[in-house]
């Protein structure tokens, strides 16, 4: 079982609320490519990290609104993981997440504010933004697909 504790939820949900379907820029992707790069990114950090992860990525699809007004689609995902044991090995994770991502063409920081830790906020051109984060009790990575034209009525729900 995966540790958690209040301060990992309460970071979940602060950036659950930061997640949202941003409307700069126009794509020609459709939201199941989207959804499916992200989830591969996902995979793909969770291979770099090691350790167990536990996937409560939402199947449904939700509306957005596009870049130009219209009805899109994007897709949540949400993993924990394991803790780090000590701050150095946080921050050797933080710097390589962030490399992973930026070979993705994301831009990322670091974020250290309050008492949730410090986490690794990501975005790209194409309007996703995905969020990393990890103490000694535990670790999370939380986003959202890109917001692509459409309507979550005609979309694919992710296969479990």
């Amino acid at each position: 079982m995966l540790a958690r504790t209040g301060g990992l939820i309460a970071a979940v949900a602060a950036v659950l609320a930061l997640v949202g379907c941003a409307t700069e820029g126009q794509s020609d992707m459709t939201a199941e490519t989207a959804r499916d790069e992200l989830a591969a990114l996902f995979d793909e950090t969770e291979t770099l990290l090691g350790g167990d992860w536990e996937n409560r990525d939402d199947p449904a699809p939700y509306e957005c609104t596009t870049a130009g007004g219209g009805v899109g689609v994007q897709y949540a995902f949400s993993r924990l993981g394991d803790g780090a044991t000590d701050e150095a090995t946080i921050d050797a994770h933080l710097d390589e997440v962030a490399a992973l991502w930026g070979e993705h063409g994301y831009e990322t920081e670091v974020v250290r504010e309050g008492d949730l830790g410090p986490r690794l906020v990501g975005g790209n051109d194409r309007r996703s933004r995905i969020t990393f984060a990890m103490s000694t009790e535990g670790s999370f990575l939380s986003g959202g697909s890109d917001c692509e034209p459409g309507s979550p009525e005609a979309s694919e729900p992710v296969s479990e």
